[in-house]
Parts: structure tokens; C-alpha cells; sequence
């Protein structure tokens, strides 16, 4: 009597969980996680700050749709904007990660030209020549660059 109980009980239990099991068949599961095109800016500013506010993340799923995830259920690498150069933010969403490049740029604050590398006056009918000027870029932080026109296939336009 005692051993009928038992295999009832378990034949029950068994068909219990193998329901559950089955059950959970069905369900689509994440096959992976990507962002969406558009939704998070690829270059930033030297010491700025990097915002991630817009970004959308989403989920392939293995019957083939697509779910937008909230942000609050994904961790977020850090991105050091002191640092010029390409870095990489890294999303994760359980065990699923992407991963996107950014590049932390130079802010040009200013340009101008080298005084005395180019003739401030010129003859009607004349030719200003500048294949001589020097170039001065002002970055948002270090020593100023100084390039000149042949380098840098720079076109200065008419001279009225």
C-alpha cells in the first residue's frame, strides 16, 4: 500500500514537472542583444561628458522577434572622455553583452593663420600666395598645432 502511494505520488510529480518543463519550451528565449542604430553617439568631446540617454537596447529572441530592453535592467561600461582615442562601452544584459566603439575626440576651439606667413596686402590684379601659410589649431587642451597648407590639402577660397 505504501509503495502504491509512493509511485503515485510520483508518477503525479513527474507529470507535473514535465509539464512545466514543456510549458517553459515554448517561451522565446534571447539569443543575443544589440543597440539600436542611431541611438547612442559614437563621438564625444574631450572631456565632455558622455550621456547615454536616448540609447535603445535590444533583444533578439529565438522565435525570430525583437524586444527593446529598459536600460535600468543593463550595466553600462564607463567611457573616460580625459582620454583621446577610440575606447569601448560595453552593455550587458544577463549573460548576453555588445559591444560599441566610441571615440573620444579633440575639441577644436579655434583656427588661424601664422602672422607674417602670408601677405596681408596684395595688388589689384595680384596673386596672394599661400603656399607659405602656417596653419595654428587651438585645441581644448594642450600645445597648440601648427600645420601648413601643402600638408593638409587645405583650399582657401576667393579673396574679394
Amino acid at each position: 500500500m505504501k509503495t502504491k502511494k509512493l509511485s503515485i505520488f510520483l508518477a503525479v510529480f513527474m507529470c507535473a514537472f514535465m509539464g512545466i518543463l514543456l510549458s517553459a519550451c515554448g517561451q522565446a528565449t534571447v539569443k543575443e542583444i544589440y543597440v539600436k542604430e542611431g541611438t547612442i553617439n559614437t563621438t564625444v568631446e574631450h572631456n565632455s561628458t558622455f550621456s547615454l540617454q536616448g540609447i535603445v537596447v535590444v533583444a533578439k529572441l529565438s522565435d525570430g522577434k525583437e524586444v527593446e530592453i529598459s536600460t535600468d535592467e543593463c550595466e553600462f561600461s564607463t567611457i573616460n572622455t580625459s582620454v583621446v582615442g577610440e575606447q569601448t562601452l560595453t552593455i550587458s544584459y544577463g549573460v548576453y553583452t555588445t559591444e560599441i566603439k566610441i571615440n573620444v575626440v579633440k575639441k577644436l576651439n579655434t583656427i588661424s593663420v601664422k602672422d607674417g606667413t602670408i601677405a596681408t596686402k596684395v595688388d589689384h590684379n595680384g596673386t596672394l600666395e599661400l603656399s607659405n601659410a602656417i596653419i595654428v589649431l587651438n585645441y581644448s587642451y594642450g600645445e597648440p598645432v601648427e600645420i601648413t597648407a601643402n600638408e593638409t590639402g587645405l583650399v582657401f577660397g576667393d579673396v574679394d
